[in-house]
């Protein structure tokens, strides 16, 4: 498989993860809507230290590139929300912080126009007015890593990804692998915890 072929086969593996943050929430948000308003902390120590691990492993991978310098799409310039209910879950925050329509079904054809862009080249030209709040103009994130928001850990663009070599290419997909798992454990474990925040209530 040629360079550019395997990059869009791992753009489409974001966009897996996409999709699936976007299932994950819309369940919650459906079947757990009342009980938004608690912090629901991740009992799991593994799921912490590999939460960390991850997070880590992703930043090796990012750090050695520039192409994030000057681009002015929409990962750190504007003020949605990027938390969803897993990284409230991993953090100790109450639930609700990990609502953002950037996060749920009827959104992801924005995420996919976001996503793909950077094929396309439909970025503005323009700075936008709006950063994230936990965005620094000299330094980047101002969170440490270990308790960014996944979408900011594991998303990236056609426009970064076609920079990777082919080594990093292949350690970034083996690592979205490892993080869809991971993922898919919290949120069942979330749902089981409340579950039984449910059954204590009667």
């Amino acid at each position: 498989m040629n360079k550019t072929a395997y990059t869009l086969h791992v753009l489409l593996e974001v966009y897996v993860v996409v999709l699936l943050r976007a299932i994950e929430n819309t369940i919650i948000l459906f079947f757990h809507r009342t009980k938004l308003n608690r912090t629901v902390s991740c009992p799991n120590n593994t799921f912490k230290e590999k939460h960390l691990i991850l997070q880590k492993e992703f930043g090796k991978i990012f750090s050695t590139y520039d192409e994030c310098r000057n681009c002015v799409s929409h990962c750190c310039h504007s003020k949605i929300n990027r938390f969803d209910f897993i990284d409230c879950y991993l953090n100790n925050f109450v639930l609700e912080e990990g609502l953002s329509p950037w996060h749920q079904i009827p959104h992801l054809m924005s995420s996919t126009i976001d996503l793909f862009g950077g094929i396309a080249e439909v970025h503005k030209d323009e700075s936008p007015n709006e950063n994230c709040i936990y965005y620094s103009t000299s330094s980047g994130c101002v969170l440490p890593i270990g308790n960014r928001p996944w979408m900011c850990v594991a998303g990236t663009c056609f426009k970064l990804l076609k920079t990777f070599s082919n080594d990093d290419l292949r350690r970034y997909s083996f690592l979205l692998s490892k993080f869809i798992v991971f993922h898919l454990k919290c949120f069942f474990y979330l749902l089981k915890e409340l579950s039984v925040v449910n059954v204590k209530q009667f």
